[in-house]
């Protein structure tokens, strides 16, 4: 699990050190979330097992979803989060686009654009 927090801090170091970003570890359940005030990253395992995006306001069309992604994740947060997959080797937006769940796989495409 280590590989996977020191990715994501590293990837979001500046947002955390701002406070916008809160990267947390929960090392008995194995799990990690990355938390903004308008969204969530969920990671469980390593190598990922399962993992999860969520907006407070989830939309409902692809196109609602991308734009909803854009704004959300548009103060840095897309870049941080193709940083962290690219330290991931991938393993991040694979496991998105594993998930099943339509705004997960859709990051997970925006990540490998």
């Amino acid at each position: 699990m280590q590989p996977l927090v020191d990715a994501l801090r590293a990837a979001f170091a500046s947002a955390m050190a701002s406070g916008e970003i809160d990267v947390t570890h929960d090392a008995e359940a194995d799990e990690v979330e990355v938390q903004a005030d308008d969204w969530t990253l969920y990671i469980a395992g390593w190598p990922p097992t399962a993992a999860w995006f969520a907006l407070d306001d989830d939309p409902v069309s692809d196109a609602e979803q991308r734009e909803a992604l854009r704004v959300a994740l548009s103060r840095g947060g897309l870049a941080a989060l193709r940083d962290a997959d690219a330290r991931l080797d991938g393993a991040l937006a694979t496991t998105l686009a594993a998930s099943g769940d339509p705004l997960s796989m859709t990051l997970a495409s925006r990540l490998r654009e």
